[in-house]
């Protein structure tokens, strides 16, 4: 049996620690021989978290022959008379869904379901508030027009916008982003603001459409919204995202703010738009702009037995700033009923 062959010492420099020749002819060399430092090289800064696409839920339509996109929809129902408040209405919260007799507090036990306010708003800048009177499962707080999925979370479509608990991240159309801070327990209130602009004509007879009227409408269903061309909004959209607005977000915020903006959309936005969330009366910057043309209503996603409280006003825990972008902010206890056919009657 021939001898094992020796590896030949390179003639510019010594043979390296683990080499043949160590290894065979001078065992203990490998334990006398220094370990070579390792330069360790510093990690590039993590992105902003991102969670993966999920179907948008929104289907809709788009191609030659129909440059239109078609979205499904469901009716806008008029504000009752009253205050407004959470309700058990089919067309306002999911089966499962549980309101306390303050008509303020809710709860579900399960996974994420949906309940919206009595009360939204086309126009305006509106304020509410909402704390989590538990540490149980998560919340998603936030807006949504009354086509807003009740069977999922706040901010799985198109139609609504929200900020979830823990992980702080902000939701939309399935879509979230790192955003603010957790707000998780019950010594932190959540003060929700939403900003729309006035409407101009074209704008105000999109919204007039979409109306169920229920002395007249029969049944309550689904319908298939075409979006106009030209765009409803009466001025050019643009840039939406103000200095104003994102004050107190970090330039990751503005980022992902300018590619939602930019983004096609099976629906007509609102120059100016904006939602802002606030956290023990501090700004957290803005959330999201410019958002869909639609009526939104204060919205609750509640998940694995979480808890909310919400307050309306007028009196908050953390007043919010007089004025949003020159227009008085007032709270959604002030949001008027509405009758929508005298509306009709007027404009006829």
């Amino acid at each position: 049996m021939s001898s094992p062959r020796q590896e030949p010492a390179h003639p510019d420099r010594a043979p390296f620690a683990g080499s043949v020749e160590h290894t065979l002819t001078d065992p203990e060399a490998v334990a006398d021989s220094p370990v070579p430092s390792v330069q360790l090289q510093p990690q590039p800064q993590r992105p902003p978290q991102r969670v993966p696409r999920r179907s948008t839920f929104v289907r809709f339509a788009q191609n030659k022959r129909n440059p239109r996109p078609t979205v499904r929809m469901w009716p806008d129902v008029e504000n009752p008379p009253g205050p407004c408040q959470m309700t058990t209405e089919g067309t306002h919260a999911a089966s499962q869904f549980r309101v306390a007799s303050d008509n303020l507090t809710v709860t579900n036990d399960k996974g994420y379901r949906q309940a919206k306010a009595s009360h939204g708003a086309s126009e305006g800048t509106w304020y509410y508030e909402a704390t989590l009177t538990n540490t149980a499962g998560a919340a998603r707080i936030g807006w949504s027009q009354i086509s807003g999925d009740l069977q999922g979370p706040c901010g799985l479509d198109h139609y609504s916008y929200a900020f979830r608990s823990y992980p702080a991240t902000r939701f939309h159309a399935s879509v979230g982003y790192t955003y603010g801070e957790r707000y998780d327990s019950p010594d932190v209130t959540l003060g929700v603001l939403i900003h729309l602009p006035p409407l101009g004509p074209a704008a105000r007879e999109d919204l007039r459409r979409r109306r169920f009227i229920l002395q007249r409408d029969f049944p309550y269903a689904k319908f298939d919204y075409v979006q106009p061309l030209p765009s409803t909004t009466d001025e050019s959209e643009g840039d939406n995202i103000t200095a104003a607005a994102v004050s107190g977000g970090s330039p990751s915020f503005t980022s992902d703010l300018a590619t939602e903006a930019a983004a096609p959309s099976p629906l007509p936005k609102m120059p100016g738009s904006a939602i802002v969330y606030f956290c023990n009366g501090r700004c957290l910057g803005q959330a999201y702009g410019p958002l869909h043309l639609g009526k939104y209503h204060p919205a609750v996603a509640c998940y694995m037995g979480a808890e909310v409280r919400l307050n309306f006003g007028p009196e908050f825990a953390h007043p919010p700033p007089a004025e949003w972008e020159g227009v008085p902010v007032r709270p959604m206890s002030e949001c008027p009923p509405e009758n929508y056919l005298e509306d009709e009657a007027a404009i006829h």
